[in-house]
């Protein structure tokens, strides 16, 4: 059943979006603060008698420190984009734009003020979610996969991008007789670029990593991540102090229920020229309900990782027919939460509670980290035939979740993933977004 994500995403992709870059506001910090006893006192005189109604939760919109910054072209779909911020400040993203009858890969950047003109046409054909990273020199590296002409499989590709020559360096990250998809990329502390990937070179999904290292100028050998009977999903990507890139991804290993869990992995690499990589592995949040779709960041310490996937129903993909919250696909989905500790290596759940339960069902979340170092979680939620983004933030000196927010002009598709960029400034972080603006199912 797992499949079913390919096409679901191949079919929105058609419908368009526009990339809006959002700041999102510090006072989701500066609002966690306790007010003293006097003020509470002076409040309890002056509030009115507690109503029974409730404020309608789609009145509740995410404050912004300043406007959206939308990039769009008319009779151009902007869509699955992919961003890196630079030590200067600089965000480029990476996206595809479809003009109605080709995919074509851009790169696009902005200054925190509003975007530049997207660079000429990078590549065309049938594209797929692209990633894109910088290594230790600040030098760009964009990787995609791309369907190919000649016998219909997926192909990965990475290349150097300079704003005036464009790609540069192109080399070939995976050719296989198969399809090789589902790309995530990022940095590591000794500036070495790593892009992991999901292959279905062995007929279900296995997982994959590769590094380019600057100081050598060449990208290393496949690195068997996830090979195990059982498929393997979309793997994601973070780092710790010592140069270690670790990979979280999930898999239907559990053949007798058809479980989807997450499996999280340290990858090592040799100080000695010839060794192989060390992979080591970690099973997290087994349970017999479904827990896929995960999303990783480091702890601002460097002890640990925030984490945050999708839980739903057992026996997922099984029973789960059509859309009905009760039975289909979406049946009882939420948001699993929680933080892996590298000492212990230990995974430990942190509930949502009523932040996570913007609407019934959730979907794709995603966590990042704030300049406060509080992790920050954003998913999409379905309300009133829409599928929006909501974003709530993990206060760890209280132990207690923000009120949830919704960021406006964020309706779209139900697998679109939210992409959260480093805040500085006003700014507790930063975030980037598809939207198709879409008023109605």
């Amino acid at each position: 059943m797992k499949c079913l994500r390919i096409s679901v995403a191949a079919a929105i992709l058609l419908l368009g979006c526009l990339a809006g870059s959002a700041l999102i506001s510090s006072r989701l910090a500066t609002a966690q603060e306790k007010p003293s006893a006097k003020a509470k006192e002076a409040a309890k005189e002056k509030a009115p008698a507690p109503k029974p109604k409730t404020v309608p939760h789609r009145e509740a919109t995410h404050p912004l420190m300043g406007a959206i910054n939308r990039l769009a072209l008319p009779d151009h779909q902007y869509d699955l984009p992919d961003a890196v911020l630079s030590p200067d400040g600089t965000i480029f993203t990476a996206f595809l734009d479809w003009d109605g009858e080709d995919d074509t890969l851009r790169i696009a950047s902005n200054d925190q003020s509003d975007w530049s003109d997207p660079q000429k046409p990078l590549v065309k054909g049938v594209l797929h979610a692209p990633a894109i990273a910088l290594d230790g020199e600040e030098t760009v590296h964009v990787i995609w996969p791309q369907t190919s002409l000649s016998d219909d499989t997926v192909d990965i590709f990475a290349a150097t991008w300079d704003r005036e020559d464009g790609l540069l360096d192109q080399t070939t990250i995976a050719d296989t007789d198969a399809a090789e998809a589902f790309v995530d990329a990022g940095s590591d502390s000794q500036g070495r670029v790593w892009v992991v990937w999901q292959s279905f070179r062995a007929g279900e999904g296995d997982v994959y990593a590769r590094c380019y290292d600057p100081a050598m100028g060449n990208w290393s050998s496949e690195i068997a991540v996830a090979t195990e009977r059982g498929g393997d999903w979309e793997p994601q990507l973070a780092f710790d102090s010592d140069g270690r890139a670790w990979v979280v991804w999930d898999s239907s290993r559990s053949h007798d229920t058809n479980e989807f869990n997450l499996y999280l992995a340290c990858i090592t690499l040799p100080s000695e020229p010839g060794a192989e990589p060390s992979v080591v592995k970690y099973p997290i949040a087994h349970t017999d309900r479904y827990e896929a779709r995960a999303s990783i960041a480091a702890t601002s310490d460097g002890t640990g990782f925030w984490i945050a996937a999708e839980q739903g129903k057992s026996r997922w993909g099984l029973d789960s027919r059509g859309h009905d919250n009760g039975t289909g696909i979406n049946a009882g989905k939420r948001v699993l939460f929680g933080r892996f500790d590298i000492a212990s290596e230990a995974f430990t759940e942190i509930p949502l509670g009523p932040a996570g339960e913007a609407g019934n069902p959730v979907n794709v979340p995603v966590v990042g980290v704030d300049q406060e170092g509080n992790p920050v979680v954003a998913y999409r939620y379905f309300q009133r035939a829409l599928w929006r983004i909501e974003v709530t933030t993990y206060r760890q000196d209280s132990g207690t979740w923000s009120a949830r927010r919704r960021l406006e002009d964020s309706s779209y598709g139900q697998d679109r993933r939210l992409v959260f960029l480093p805040g500085s400034g006003d700014a507790a972080i930063r975030a980037i977004w598809p939207s198709d603006l879409r008023g109605t199912k």
